[in-house]
């Protein structure tokens, strides 16, 4: 096999600041070994790590779920949606707080090759969601942090419901949507599916065609619709967050041993990338419902060694009287540099290392710094692009690319196709064409400059943005 053309030859990957990991190494066809791991669908992976470590922690939230136990309940749900007749091409919607069930969805979703569709507790739009995504299920909970009622919403939505069977709605808004299943919740409702209920309909599917359906998963497979912070359905593959999730478990050498921390709703992206980075290198997830309060008790009780947030998180977690987790070894700050006063907070309660990470909803993630890196990078960068993708900064007015130094948009692409970032928007053509070039280029919303040694400084956001 010829390894894939890079997509410009004239700005190669940055593979000199990057060489020292793991999957940066050539493969024999000359290609980097994390762009074939890429092709590996995340229902094969959670099979994988299930089978490397299967009576390890996989998830941590009171109860401890094992990887054997994660796989057998993700596929479980996989077989429950092929018994209400869920296939791939489907979408399926997905409206709770960070929870196990959230997980195990997710991943049983990814077994089918299912378009996932998570929508933010706080959306307010969860009717125009379900009609343009096209969404055949609706997976949801009681409570919502937030929100008075999530049921109440659904039957305002769908007044059908206290008339069908569970399984049998048919509405004219919504003419796709026939199942809604109660993940989490010890009571029954009108027209919906509980989650025991759910299992029950997979014991009459055999594993035989469950693996048969899984093994047409294929890496260009749409693995998420994402709508929340006003995103018009951006479709990302499994190849894309492939690449990036095992990257990210590569650069923060995550492993068994380790625990990362979830405190954000599934619809962010500080759920799903550290969420498929921990399952790929077999460390456990610990979800949390609360911030700041559950989040800051979680890293103490629950010994947690990484956490994801953005800056104004870690603000609040180091301002919490008596913060001073035992076990953290890392602290990833996403989409902005620390303040230096929070960054020594964090040391001085015991934390050995902080990353900056930079990423966007339809880009996923686009640059990181390295471990290690001096004072002087955190405070200023979020790092230099990562393996699978370039960036450049380009004049807003003009489209020109920005020599080093200069403040312009910033765009992202991958080094190979499919590789980085979405692939459009889903039924937007014209959305989709507004930022995504004919290059292959993803126009972002944000401003910025690279340094002369390439790393990336975010300084602003475009007006209107």
């Amino acid at each position: 096999m010829e390894a894939p053309p890079v997509v410009s030859p004239t700005a190669p990957p940055d593979e000199g600041y990057w060489g020292h990991l793991p999957l940066a190494a050539r493969q024999a066809d000359g290609s980097p070994r994390w762009y074939g791991e890429s092709a590996t669908p995340w229902g094969e992976v959670l099979d994988r790590t299930a089978e490397l470590y299967p009576g390890k922690e996989a998830i941590l939230s009171g109860e401890a779920i094992t990887y054997r136990e994660f796989q057998e309940l993700a596929n479980g749900l996989a077989r429950g949606l092929l018994g209400l007749g869920v296939r791939p091409g489907d979408a399926i919607a997905l409206w709770l707080s960070p929870r196990p069930e959230a997980l195990i969805a997710q991943f049983a979703c990814y077994k089918l090759g299912v378009p996932l569709v998570p929508i933010d507790p706080a959306q307010r739009d969860l009717g125009e969601v379900l009609s343009q995504s096209d969404a055949t299920a609706l997976f949801l909970t009681e409570a919502l942090p937030g929100l008075a009622s999530p049921l109440e919403t659904v039957y305002e939505l769908l007044p059908e419901l206290v008339e069908a069977p569970p399984g049998k709605l048919l509405s004219d808004r919504f003419p796709r949507l026939r199942h809604i299943v109660l993940l989490r919740g010890s009571r029954r409702f009108k027209g919906i599916f509980s989650l025991e209920e759910l299992y029950t309909r997979g014991e009459g599917v055999g594993e035989e065609e469950l693996e048969e359906i899984a093994s047409l998963v294929g890496p260009e497979a749409v693995q998420h619709l994402l709508y929340a912070y006003g995103r018009p359905g951006a479709m990302l593959t499994q190849r894309a967050s492939a690449a990036a999730g095992g990257l990210l478990a590569d650069l923060l050498r995550l492993g068994p041993e380790d625990r990362v921390l979830l405190a954000f709703p599934p619809s962010h992206p500080l759920w799903l990338y550290p969420a498929l980075a921990a399952v790929w290198a077999g460390a456990c997830l610990v979800p949390s419902q609360a911030f700041p309060s559950q989040a800051v008790e979680a890293l103490e009780r629950d010994r947690v060694s990484v956490v994801f947030a953005d800056p104004g998180m870690f603000r609040v977690m180091v301002g919490q009287a008596g913060f001073r987790p035992p076990s953290l070894r890392l602290a990833v700050a996403y989409g902005a540099p620390l303040e230096p006063g929070v960054r020594k907070r964090l040391g001085d309660a015991g934390t050995r290392e902080v990353v900056n990470l930079y990423g966007r909803e339809e880009a996923g993630l686009v640059t990181a710094t390295a471990r290690g890196e001096g004072e002087g990078v955190l405070d200023a960068s979020v790092g230099r692009p990562l393996p699978h993708c370039q960036v450049k900064v380009i004049d807003p007015a003009t489209g020109r690319e920005l020599p080093a130094g200069e403040t312009g948009a910033i765009c992202s692409r991958g080094v190979f196709p499919g590789v980085h970032g979405t692939k459009g928007y889903y039924k937007k053509p014209r959305e989709t064409a507004a930022v995504l070039d004919a290059q292959g280029w993803l126009h972002g919303p944000d401003l910025g400059f690279l340094d002369g040694a390439g790393y990336l400084h975010i300084t602003g956001r475009k007006e209107g943005k």
